[in-house]
C-alpha cells in the first residue's frame, strides 16, 4: 500500500474525504442565475426608495458652517507660497497669525464659496470652491 492509498483511507475513517467524494457541483449557469436575481432584487428594492429629504438639522448645520466660513474668509489673507517635497505648490490660509487652510490653486479669496464639509480632527473641515471646482479646504472650529 503506498503513501496516498494508506493517508485517503486513514481519512476515510474521520469522513473527509467522503464529504468531499459526495460533494455536489454547482453547475456555473446556477450560480449566474441566483446571482442576477439577486442583484435585479436589490436594484429594484433601491429603485423603489424615496430619497430622504433633508432635516432641518442638517440644513441649519449647513447654514451654519457656510456662514462661518464666509466670516472666516472676510478676515483671512493669504499667507507665503510654498512648495511641498513632491514639487506641488500650496498657499496657506492665514487668520489670526494661524494657518486655517489650504489653496492648492491661486485664486482670490473672495471667488471662493464653501463646499462640502465633514467632521475633521480638530474641527470641521470645509471644501473651498471657485468656479464648481474644489481648490482647497478651511478648517472650523466647533464653538
Amino acid at each position: 500500500m503506498g503513501y496516498s492509498q494508506h493517508h485517503r483511507q486513514r481519512h476515510r475513517r474521520i469522513g473527509l474525504f467522503v464529504m468531499l467524494e459526495r460533494r455536489r457541483r454547482i453547475p456555473k449557469l446556477e450560480i449566474v442565475a441566483v446571482l442576477t436575481f439577486i442583484a435585479a432584487a436589490v436594484v429594484g428594492i433601491s429603485a423603489n426608495a424615496d430619497p430622504l429629504p433633508p432635516t432641518p438639522t442638517i440644513q441649519s448645520e449647513r447654514m451654519g458652517v457656510e456662514s462661518a466660513v464666509r466670516a472666516l474668509l472676510t478676515v483671512a489673507q493669504k499667507g507665503p507660497p510654498f512648495t511641498t517635497p513632491r514639487g506641488v505648490k500650496r498657499t496657506p490660509i492665514v487668520a489670526a497669525n494661524e494657518q486655517v487652510g489650504t489653496l492648492w490653486e491661486d485664486v482670490t479669496l473672495k471667488s471662493l464659496q464653501p463646499g462640502n464639509f465633514w467632521q475633521g480632527g480638530r474641527g470641521i473641515r470645509v471644501e473651498l470652491l471657485h468656479e464648481d471646482r474644489v481648490v482647497g479646504v478651511i478648517h472650523i472650529d466647533e464653538d
